[in-house]
């Protein structure tokens, strides 16, 4: 036997065992390579994407300080001529108050004697929607009411576009607005309570001049008969926003919270 035959025959394993037994060790390595290299790309992409986000952030963020840069100049025009108008409306009222007392005593007088009103009623409109908070002053009885004015119908009210300016400004004043009234109701049925519940409850209209501020109106539910003289009527007397006008429309009045009642329960509890 030749030594290299001798050689062979000593080797534990032969190259082609040897190569069979690594094939499969060299694939698993090419694909933990690829896998690698598959995740090393993936990161890559998830970076590119969180700064593309980061900057978008960024300029998004720059934009929006941008924007709110250049509003709030006129933002603040805006509200400072709307401050402007309610402090010099608010004086004015407040100036009128003392005529709007002695003609509330003058109607009291020519009505045969003053007596006290028999409801309150606050209310403010938007363009032809009106929304109003009334009180009967003998029980504490609150009413919700919105319904419709006719007011702003008027061609002097309608206004084509409004900007901050003090023009547009003056344009809100008018189609905002608001009123404060006190109601007299003559020709009640019932005692002074349930009459006055009767009368606000349900549909009802009105209709009212202003005069420096100073509004008298005449109010009455609609399914009674409006040229009956003998139907309950109310006439309100009280402040408007609106400098000088008429309104006009009709609501209907729903029973919300008894306030009398309500404080009644809240000083029960405070007292025990």
């Amino acid at each position: 036997m030749s030594q290299s035959d001798s050689s062979k025959s000593n080797e534990w394993i032969t190259q082609s065992e040897k190569d069979a037994l690594m094939k499969p060790i060299r694939g698993t390595q090419n694909n933990i390579i690829t896998a690698v290299s598959g995740a090393v790309v993936l990161g890559n992409h998830v970076k590119q994407t969180g700064n593309d986000a980061i900057n978008g952030a960024q300029i998004l963020g720059s934009n929006i300080k941008k924007g709110a840069q250049f509003v709030y100049p006129y933002l603040k025009e805006g509200a400072e001529n709307l401050y402007s108008e309610a402090k010099t409306l608010g004086k004015k009222a407040y100036k009128n108050t003392e005529d709007a007392i002695k003609l509330t005593v003058f109607l009291c007088q020519t009505a045969g004697g003053c007596r006290r009103p028999d409801y309150m009623v606050c209310s403010g409109s938007a363009t032809t929607l009106t929304g109003a908070i009334t009180i009967n002053l003998h029980n504490g009885q609150s009413y919700i009411g919105k319904g419709l004015d006719s007011s702003p119908f008027v061609r002097s009210k309608k206004h084509n576009g409004v900007d901050n300016s003090k023009e547009s400004i003056k344009k809100w004043s008018d189609v905002l607005g608001g009123s404060g009234s006190l109601g007299f109701i003559f020709n009640k049925e019932g005692r002074a309570s349930e009459g006055t519940n009767n009368f606000l409850d349900g549909l009802g209209g009105g209709a009212g001049v202003t005069l420096r501020n100073f509004r008298v109106g005449v109010a009455q539910p609609v399914n009674t008969d409006w040229w009956n003289l003998t139907t309950p009527k109310a006439i309100e007397i009280g402040l408007n926003t609106q400098k000088v006008g008429w309104d006009g429309g009709i609501s209907i009045n729903e029973k919300s919270v008894n306030i009398s009642e309500e404080y009644n329960k809240v000083k029960e509890k405070l007292s025990k």
